[in-house]
């Protein structure tokens, strides 16, 4: 360490020099989930109370990363509370509530800024509390699942179904998933098949798969981080580019996913198919999955078609476009006039900053005035439009045009689906291959 005094200037210069971005932060450390299920049972209670395994460990990494996950209980939810303190579960009274009473709940949950509210009543809540400002669910199982979320969006393997303490994202998807160790077993077994077979199973299972499930979780994290930034105004942080990148890389992984079943099937059953046309649509796989039994059914039915459809899709638009992006659409009346954009600009303190400006600078330059003016009344005018769709991704097909709002989750279990269709055609890894039948 130098001896030398600091330089008083460089000091300054951090602390006067160097802009800020207003309206703007960070990924937010802390979680909180209010448990406004005051009827819960002792099985309930005691599968919530898993959530403080987490919480240890969020405090054995503390040096590294300050991560907190915050419980709250109605202090009439006497069933949970005896449980949790049973098992010394660390966690915050909250009010007590009725579990009917959507507006007493939606208005706890703002106060206390929760990222998730479990209630009875799910459905019902969410017509105030919308998915754009925070999830709702009606069991504990979510907010195991939230849990889940925010420490793997900050790099901190964790999972219920099989807690470890320091886990590595190597083997994590294989030992967190629930199917992770059965997919493990059968690449162990596909080697009966023939190596080719092995190859594919293991790129599957080690690579494609874990990447699906990891940008899976990115996505949903992201969009916790959004929730969080809506809730509190943050806006100039919705972190769409970090979802975008994570979306991307999920449907293009899961596209050539479905190339690499391609590919088990055609080195399986020795189909005559070059590896450059081992693709769905490709004709020379879809000529010669017609030469063994049930195989066509697999690529071809409902199921397939409805898996396969917006993957696809977001490829191909990926592919010639540019990366895909989630966009914003609001539902209200366009038109508004001056005068109301004004008013509600005034009401909801938009024009802070020019009558700052003007009350210290006279006169204000007119470029500097009319830029002010017209971000007031694009605020203005968003808040008139009220509360947007959000994350929804334009795409067409041979019906027409679409939104889409990405749901990662089904769209990795309807693969999974489609996976164990294979599998089950093909098992067991060791039988004879069936000869290509004659085309008609």
């Amino acid at each position: 360490m130098s001896k030398l005094p600091p330089d008083p200037s460089f000091r300054l210069r951090y602390d006067y020099m160097i802009g800020t971005i207003l309206g703007s932060a960070r990924a937010k450390k802390h979680l909180n989930i209010l448990i406004a299920r005051t009827t819960l049972d002792e099985r309930d209670a005691e599968r919530l109370a898993n959530v403080q395994l987490a919480k240890w460990y969020c405090e054995d990494i503390a040096d590294d990363i300050a991560l907190t996950i915050n419980l709250f209980i109605p202090d009439n939810a006497t069933v949970v509370r005896r449980v949790l303190d049973r098992l010394g579960v660390e966690y915050t009274s909250a009010a007590a509530l009725d579990e009917s009473n959507v507006v007493s709940i939606s208005q706890e949950a703002f106060a206390l800024d929760c990222d998730l509210v479990i209630a009875a009543g799910s459905d019902a809540v969410t017509t105030i509390l919308k998915d754009e400002v925070m999830l709702v669910a009606g069991d504990v199982e979510a907010a195991l699942h939230a849990v889940e979320i925010h420490m793997k969006g900050f790099d901190v393997p964790w999972s219920f179904v099989n807690p470890i303490k320091n886990q590595p994202w190597t083997m994590f998807h294989v030992l967190g998933e629930a199917n992770g160790q059965q997919l493990w077993h059968e690449m162990n077994e596909s080697i009966q098949a023939n190596p080719e077979v092995a190859e594919v199973m293991r790129s599957l299972v080690v690579d494609s798969i874990p990447s699906l499930c990891f940008n899976r979780d990115r996505i949903e994290f992201y969009r916790q981080q959004d929730r969080w930034a809506e809730r509190n105004n943050i806006e100039r942080q919705d972190f769409r580019f970090e979802y975008t990148n994570a979306l991307n890389l999920f449907y293009l992984t899961l596209y050539s996913a479905v190339d690499q079943v391609v590919a088990l099937v055609v080195n399986f059953y020795r189909l005559p198919v070059d590896e450059k046309d081992q693709g769905v649509g490709y004709g020379a796989f879809v000529k010669e999955r017609k030469t063994v039994p049930g195989l066509d059914e697999v690529f071809s039915g409902v199921d397939f078609d409805e898996m396969y459809k917006i993957p696809r899709l977001i490829r191909h638009k990926a592919a010639h476009r540019g990366p895909i992006t989630p966009q914003t659409l609001f539902f209200g009346d366009e038109e508004y006039t001056n005068e109301q954009l004004d008013a509600t600009a005034e009401e909801n303190g938009y024009y802070e900053d020019l009558h700052v400006l003007e009350s210290v600078s006279l006169p204000l330059p007119d470029v500097i005035r009319n830029h002010l003016i017209s971000l007031a009344r694009h605020r203005a005018k968003l808040k008139l439009l009220g509360d947007p769709a959000k994350h929804l991704i334009y795409l067409k097909d041979k019906t027409g045009a679409f939104f889409y709002h990405p749901d990662p989750a089904k769209n990795l279990v309807d693969f999974l689906a489609f996976l164990d269709r294979v599998l089950a055609l093909i098992k067991p890894w060791n039988k004879m291959n069936p000869p290509s039948m004659p085309t008609s």
